[in-house]
């Protein structure tokens, strides 16, 4: 490791995911894949205009879940219950 690559990974604080972020990561990937499924089965013009009406709604609350986390850490059981249940 060059001596670079040591001040930087000292001076910079190790950052870690929390759980619930993997969830709500998770719960995405999974709709996409059921989105994917939905166009897979129908490629009228209507069932694509569906699902990118769906898409951009998931995307949109995506942003805000990205958004929320990492401007509140959910690093306490209060904080993690508000998110979810501002999530909900």
């Amino acid at each position: 490791m060059s001596e670079t690559q040591q001040r930087r990974g000292a001076a910079e604080p190790a950052v870690r995911v929390s759980t619930l972020e993997l969830f709500f990561d998770l719960v995405f990937v999974f709709t996409l894949t059921q989105l994917t499924g939905l166009l897979a089965d129908d490629l009228s013009a209507r069932v694509a205009v569906h699902v990118a009406l769906m898409l951009g709604i998931i995307m949109w609350m995506y942003d805000g879940f990205a958004w929320l986390t990492n401007a509140v850490v959910p690093n306490n059981r209060l904080r993690r219950t508000l998110v979810l249940v501002d999530y909900s």
